[in-house]
C-alpha cells in the first residue's frame, strides 16, 4: 500500500502523489473556482484521498500536507476516527478548497462514517461524524525568506540558545513582564553552583534572580525535602540521586545563566504540614517575583526529563510549491492547543496557577520550545511570535475581572488533582494576586461584586474528560460555589445583560488554616429573595435531552405543564417534591421575524432563571443547599406553559415558615424573604 502512495520530496517538503497532484495542477484548480464561484464565496472539490486509511498512512509516512491535515483534528476527533477504522465502518471523506483573503486558500476535508451494511452514499453522508464541521488547512503566501528546518531534538545547543536569546530580549523590552522591586525570595533556594547543588535557606539574603519549576509529580518516588533530611540536603543534594526532570532543569537553568532554583517538592518540607501551609500561601511571590519558570510540558513525571526526541515534519513550518513556483505556508492552526493546552502538564490544576501567576515561562513541549510572557508567546518555529491563546495570560487591568474570570474558572475547573480539598488552595496564588489589583473581595472561588450574578454556574456535561461520577467528600467549599465539586463547570457572570432579583447580605467563610484564601471549614450565604417556587410533583424531560430540558408539573397544578432547563450538580434527588426554585435572575427579549433581537419592537418574551435548593439539615433556620440551576430559555411547544406566570402566583409559593426571615413586601407589593445558603 505505501508503494502506491508514489511519495514524492521536494525541496519544499515532501508530498504523497494525491498532494503533488493538486499542486502540480493548482493554476487550473484557482482557474476552474474563479470561473465557478464569481463571488468568491463557493467551494470546489478536489481529487484527494477518498480512503482515511490512505490518508493516515500518507501523514505517517511524512507528507506535509497530509500530517498538517490530520494535526489540524481535535485530539477526540483523531481519535475516533481510527477507532472506527477497526470497528466495522467504512469512511469516506471529501476535501474542497475556497478563497480566503488577497493572498490565502483553505482546503477542508469532512469525513463521513456509515456501518457496512449502509450500502447508499446517501446513508454514508447523512452522518458526518468527525470535525466542528470539517477539518481544514489554510494556506498562506509564504514570505521570500523561509523558516529552517528545526533539528531533531529539543535538546540541542540552538534550541537552548533560542530559549536563552529569547528571555534576553524579554527582560530587555517587555516591559509588562518586567520583574520589578524584588523585596523578598523564596524561604529555600536550590543553590547551583559549577560542581554542587545545595539547598539554601534564605534568611536575609539579598534579593536575587532565581527560576522556578512547573512539573507533574506522577507516582514516581522522587527526592523531596523532609524534616530527617534537610540538614543533609543543606549539605549538598547528589545530582544523580534527582530525577531527570529535576537534573534537566537545573541545566537549563544554567545554561540559562543563573544559579538558584525553586522546586516544590525540594523547597518546601513535605511532612510538615504547618510549612506547607505558610509555602503553599506565598505562591503568588514565588512564580511571581520568578526571572523564568521552566516547565515541563510534555513530562508525565519525573522520570520524562525536559527534552525529547521530536518529528522534523511535524514541529517545523511547511511550505509547498505550486506548479507556477507560487510558495505557500501550511499554516499549523492547531500548534499552540497541541503544545501547550493538551498535554500532561496542562491538566494539573497547580500548575494552572503556576503558569498565571509567572511573568516568563519557557515551556519543553513535546514538539518544541514555547516562550512565553504577558506580552508574547514565541517558539522555535515561530520565533516572532504567534496569536496568543487564551488571551487572559495575557496583562490584567484592574477592571477586567468580570470578563476574564469566567475564562480562568471555565480552564481550572477541568484541571486535574491528587487531593481534591486542594481545589480553593491550588488557586488561592491567583486569588490574592487579583484581589490585591482590584481591591474586591474573593469569596470561595466567586467575587463579592456582582457575587448574585455568580452564582448560576453550571456542571458542563458535555466535557469530554468529565469524570463519571462526582466525588462529594472532603468538603471543599459551599454547595453555592463551583469549587464544592470535581466536576467541569461552565461559569457566568452577565449581570450586565439581566436583572438581578436577589441581593447577597452577608458572606460568611470560615478558613481551616491561617490562608484566608485556602481551605475551608464551613461558609454560607444569607440572601434576600423573592418567595421559592415549592417543590415539584414531577418532573418529565424531552426524550433525548441531555441538558435536562424537561417538563415541570407542581403539586398545587398537577395537570399543567411548564417547561425548564434544569441541570443538577450531581444526580437528581429521589423525590421532585425535596426541590425548590429560587428566582435569581430576568431578562426581557424581542421576537421578531422569528428571530430573538433585543430592541428590535416584536413580540416580548421573558426569560428567567435560578438557583435549585434543597432544605439542609443544619443549625440554621431557613438553610439550604445548592443542588442546582434552572431556567426557562427553552422553547415552548403545545401545552407547555411559561413559568413566569408562577412566579407571581402565592399558591406555589414555599411556606413562611421554611424561610430564615420575612422581610415585608417590596415596591412591587411582592412579599420578601431571607435565606441561608450554605
Amino acid at each position: 500500500m505505501s508503494e502506491s502512495l508514489g511519495m514524492q520530496t521536494s525541496p519544499m517538503g515532501k508530498l504523497c502523489s494525491a498532494c503533488s497532484n493538486i499542486f502540480a495542477q493548482w493554476d487550473v484548480i484557482i482557474e476552474k473556482y474563479f470561473d465557478t464561484f464569481s463571488m468568491n464565496l463557493g467551494r470546489l472539490f478536489l481529487n484527494y484521498h477518498n480512503n482515511p486509511r490512505e490518508w493516515i498512512l500518507s501523514a505517517n509516512d511524512g507528507c506535509v500536507f497530509c500530517l498538517r491535515m490530520f494535526d489540524s483534528l481535535e485530539k477526540e476527533e483523531a481519535e475516533a476516527l481510527i477507532q472506527s477504522l477497526a470497528s466495522g465502518h467504512e469512511l469516506s471523506m471529501k476535501t474542497a478548497t475556497w478563497h480566503e483573503g488577497a493572498t490565502g486558500w483553505r482546503i477542508s476535508s469532512s469525513f463521513y462514517l456509515a456501518r457496512q451494511t449502509d450500502l447508499t452514499p446517501r446513508k454514508q453522508e447523512r452522518e458526518n461524524k468527525f470535525g466542528r464541521p470539517e477539518t481544514s488547512l489554510e494556506l498562506q503566501e509564504a514570505a521570500h525568506e523561509l523558516e529552517l528546518e528545526l533539528e531533531s531534538s529539543t535538546g540541542t545547543r540552538n534550541s537552548l540558545e533560542f530559549a536563552k536569546q529569547w528571555l534576553k530580549s524579554c527582560m530587555d523590552t517587555h516591559s509588562q513582564s518586567e520583574v520589578k522591586n524584588v523585596v523578598k525570595v523564596p524561604t529555600r533556594l536550590l543553590m547551583l553552583r559549577e560542581n554542587i547543588v545545595r539547598l539554601l535557606t534564605t534568611g536575609e539574603m539579598k534579593p536575587c534572580h532565581y527560576a522556578t519549576l512547573s512539573h507533574c509529580w506522577g507516582k514516581v518516588d522522587n527526592l523531596t525535602l523532609r524534616r530527617n533530611n534537610i540538614d543533609a540536603l543543606h549539605q549538598e543534594i547528589p545530582v544523580d540521586t534527582l530525577c531527570k526532570t529535576f537534573q534537566d532543569a537545573i541545566f537549563v537553568t544554567r545554561a540559562l545563566g543563573f544559579c538558584h532554583l525553586w522546586i516544590d517538592s525540594l523547597c518546601i518540607i513535605q511532612d510538615d504540614d504547618l510549612d506547607w501551609q505558610k509555602e503553599s500561601a506565598s505562591m503568588a511571590e514565588v512564580y511571581g517575583n520568578a526571572i523564568v519558570n521552566i516547565a515541563a510540558t510534555n513530562a508525565r513525571d519525573g522520570l520524562d526529563g525536559l527534552f525529547v526526541e521530536r518529528s522534523t515534519a511535524r514541529a517545523s513550518r511547511q511550505y509547498i510549491r505550486t506548479n507556477s513556483s507560487q510558495t505557500f505556508e501550511i499554516k499549523d492552526n492547531k500548534l499552540y492547543n497541541r503544545c501547550l493546552e493538551r498535554t500532561p502538564l496542562s491538566r494539573r490544576a497547580w500548575v494552572f496557577q503556576e503558569r498565571f501567576l509567572a511573568r516568563r515561562t519557557i515551556h519543553f513541549s513535546a514538539e518544541q520550545i514555547f516562550c512565553e510572557c504577558r506580552s508574547q508567546i514565541a517558539c522555535e518555529s515561530h520565533p516572532t511570535g504567534l496569536k496568543r491563546d487564551p488571551e487572559f495570560f495575557s496583562p490584567f487591568p484592574k477592571g477586567d475581572i468580570p470578563r476574564k474570570w469566567p475564562q480562568i474558572v471555565d480552564l481550572y475547573s477541568k484541571a486535574l488533582l491528587t487531593f481534591q480539598r486542594d481545589k480553593l488552595v491550588a488557586l488561592s496564588g491567583v486569588a490574592r494576586y487579583l484581589q490585591k489589583i482590584s481591591g474586591d473581595e474573593y469569596c470561595a472561588g466567586l467575587w463579592r461584586k456582582d457575587l448574585e450574578s455568580q452564582l448560576c454556574w453550571k456542571i458542563d456535561r458535555w466535557h469530554p474528560d468529565r469524570p463519571s461520577e462526582s466525588i462529594q467528600l472532603p468538603y471543599r467549599a459551599p454547595s453555592w460555589s463551583w469549587a464544592c465539586t470535581d466536576q467541569p463547570v461552565i461559569p457566568v457572570w452577565d449581570g450586565c445583560h439581566h436583572t438581578i432579583l436577589i441581593h447577597v447580605t452577608e458572606v460568611s467563610l470560615i478558613p481551616l488554616t491561617l490562608d484566608p484564601l485556602g481551605e475551608l471549614l464551613d461558609g454560607h450565604l444569607k440572601i434576600d429573595c423573592g418567595p421559592l417556587l415549592k417543590g415539584a410533583s414531577a418532573i418529565t424531560y424531552y426524550p433525548g435531552s441531555v441538558l435536562g430540558s424537561g417538563l415541570i408539573a407542581f403539586k398545587d397544578s398537577p395537570r399543567r405543564r411548564y417547561a425548564m432547563d434544569l441541570s443538577f450538580d450531581n444526580d437528581p434527588p429521589s423525590s421532585a417534591g425535596d426541590i425548590f426554585f429560587l428566582l435569581v435572575w430576568r431578562k426581557t427579549i424581542e421576537l421578531a421575524g422569528g428571530v430573538f433581537i433585543e430592541g428590535a419592537g416584536g413580540e416580548k418574551l421573558e426569560e428567567a432563571g435560578g438557583l435549585i435548593l434543597a432544605r439542609a439539615a443544619h443549625s440554621y433556620n431557613g438553610s439550604f443547599i445548592r443542588v442546582g440551576v434552572w431556567d426557562n430559555s427553552v422553547l415552548n411547544f403545545g401545552s407547555e406553559e411559561n413559568i413566569n406566570g408562577l412566579l407571581e402566583c402565592p399558591g406555589f409559593a414555599m411556606g413562611e415558615s421554611l424561610y430564615h426571615e420575612v422581610l415585608g413586601a417590596d415596591k412591587s407589593d411582592t412579599l420578601q424573604y431571607s435565606i441561608i445558603i450554605i
